[in-house]
């Protein structure tokens, strides 16, 4: 494509593409001294031609959380997105494009005529107007993708075949919850099919549409690192030097992909590759309401409360009835699994856990708000007091108030706390005991690997181009990474903003390191989707999210 010029604020600028790569939870503690060893030589190349530096997720390193932050540059307290979902009446619904905050990179890009790729962005279902491409992301109904034009994934799937978003995950499990007990080969098969799938789809689009800002996420090195984390680090108990070799032959993959990816770019091109989150190893899972129960902040649901639709289906299939929804109205029996979860009495709990380590205080259960303050020390100080009784040492590494580190309009909406455990303890709403270790099984899948913590908060992000420095290295938030795009964009960064633009990667004689920094007053709305979601959609998302362990 030729190069063109365009006017902006008075200032003629050249037009900059940008590739941005996401790969989902590649931490730098990982990637970084690979590439130094030259074990992954793409890797490495970069980091002599441009900048390897160390990029700092959100508190706590939760994709909802930290994706929304990545793309917009506003800290979860302005996005307002603080997991896969919120309860509404009862019932569980989860984020979908239309949760996504406005002024997001391909938002503020397509407004002013840029042409963009969007490629397996996670909550761009359903797909919407932007001025180019959008095949969506995770999660999707059904695994099956789609794409704004509507036509394109039809074009894309006759080039490159079967286009799957995300990893099946009914792979020899009777009952998948959290990536355990899957076929651990059938596993390693689909995630390779994915990810090389994904990048087929990169290439093609990448060589047969004009382009601007092209964006991709790989969300598979997510779903292996949850898998075989643990048995990669050999600081973990779970460490297994064969089983390593699957992370670092994926790892290589991806390398191979990323060399691809830059013999495909020109000299103008500007390649960006960054993570949402780092990765730890996990040997113990702790449930928080288990905690809140045994420590009298939460009130576990009776067995003598009424019949919720749980307890009716449980009892239709003790009596041998399997397919019940040839009693049962459809409807009814998706909403089944959708409604809050009814272990605890809500009504009844001062505190109750929420995905990701967060904890939220009712505050309707509390006599009056002067009692806020003094319950939520109380709650803080409880959780700093847990010991794992089988090495006596404490769990939790830090507490934040979610009121201290976010500020925006959205801020009153989070959970109170983040509850940050110690290195190897990996949050769930409920286990069976309230610490419980982690069992490998033969031949299947275990959740080994988590991004909870606060080595998890360690990401990367790569930038290579004419003008950047070379074999620099230095630290970054995940809010930094939207304004900096912007800026080798030429494009005026909106005021509300809270990153800052890299200006240290810049070489100091170069434009970007010399023309002052712009702001822009104006809004810069999405396009809502035309795609009219539907309650079977709606429930098999939320089936998704449920077998990844998130809800």
């Amino acid at each position: 494509m030729a190069n063109h010029t365009f006017l902006i604020h008075g200032d003629n600028m050249e037009n900059n593409r940008v590739m941005f790569i996401v790969l989902d939870g590649a931490p730098f503690d990982v990637l970084f001294p690979l590439a130094q060893e030259n074990i992954l030589p793409n890797f490495r190349m970069l980091i002599d031609k441009g900048c390897f530096n160390l990029l700092h997720s959100t508190i706590p390193p939760f994709s909802p959380v930290a994706m929304p932050s990545l793309f917009s540059g506003k800290n979860p307290g302005k996005h307002g997105i603080f997991g896969f979902g919120r309860v509404e009446k009862g019932l569980f619904k989860p984020y979908l494009s239309t949760s996504m905050p406005e002024g997001t990179l391909w938002d503020i890009l397509s407004s002013i005529n840029k042409k963009v790729i969007l490629l397996n962005v996670p909550w761009t279902f359903p797909p919407f107007k932007v001025n180019g491409i959008m095949i969506s992301g995770p999660p999707i109904p059904g695994n099956r993708a789609k794409s704004y034009p509507s036509n394109l994934i039809s074009i894309l799937e006759s080039k490159i075949g079967h286009y799957p978003p995300d990893l099946n995950l009914d792979l020899g499990a009777h009952e998948n919850v959290g990536y355990i007990g899957l076929d651990q080969k059938s596993f390693l098969h689909e995630a390779y099919l994915v990810t090389r799938r994904r990048a087929e789809a990169m290439y093609y689009l990448m060589k047969n549409y004009e382009w601007e800002f092209f964006l991709v996420v790989f969300t598979t090195l997510d779903r292996m690192q949850h898998v075989f984390f643990g048995y990669f680090d050999e600081e973990s108990p779970l460490f297994d030097s064969e089983k390593r070799e699957y992370l670092t032959n994926y790892f290589k993959e991806i390398d191979s992909i990323i060399g691809k990816v830059a013999s495909l770019l020109n000299e103008n091109d500007y390649l960006i590759i960054a993570s949402d989150h780092g990765f730890e190893y996990v040997h113990k899972y702790v449930g928080i309401n288990n905690l809140l129960v045994n420590g009298n902040f939460a009130k576990k649901r009776s067995d003598r409360q009424v019949f919720t639709i749980e307890k009716i289906f449980n009892f239709i299939e003790k009596i041998g009835i399997k397919d019940y929804t040839k009693f049962v109205p459809m409807k009814i029996a998706q909403f089944a699994g959708r409604v809050l979860p009814r272990d605890l009495d809500y009504a009844r709990s001062r505190a109750f856990g929420v995905p990701a380590g967060y904890v939220s205080i009712n505050k309707g259960a509390l006599k009056n708000d002067s009692k806020y303050e003094v319950f939520k020390k109380a709650l803080v100080d409880f959780f700093y007091s847990i010991r794992d009784e089988s090495s006596g040492e404490k769990i939790v590494e830090k507490i934040y108030d979610t009121r201290e580190i976010y500020h925006g309009d959205h801020t009153s909406d989070a959970p109170d706390l983040v509850i940050a455990f110690k290195r190897g303890y990996e949050p769930n709403l409920w286990r069976n005991d309230a610490i419980e270790q982690v069992r490998p099984i033969e031949k299947k899948t275990v959740r080994t690997g988590s991004h909870s913590g606060l080595l998890a908060q360690r990401g990367i992000l790569v930038i290579s181009g004419n003008g950047i420095k070379e074999k620099f290295r230095s630290e970054a938030n995940i809010v930094d990474v939207a304004p900096t795009i912007l800026h080798i964009s030429g494009i005026p960064i909106p005021r509300d903003i809270d990153g800052r633009v890299l200006k240290e990667v810049f070489k100091p004689e170069t434009k970007f390191s010399q023309r002052s920094t712009t702001y822009d007053e104006l809004s810069h709305e999405k396009e809502k989707s035309k795609y009219k979601i539907s309650r079977k959609d709606e429930a098999e998302i939320v089936d998704k999210l449920k077998k990844l362990g998130y809800i």
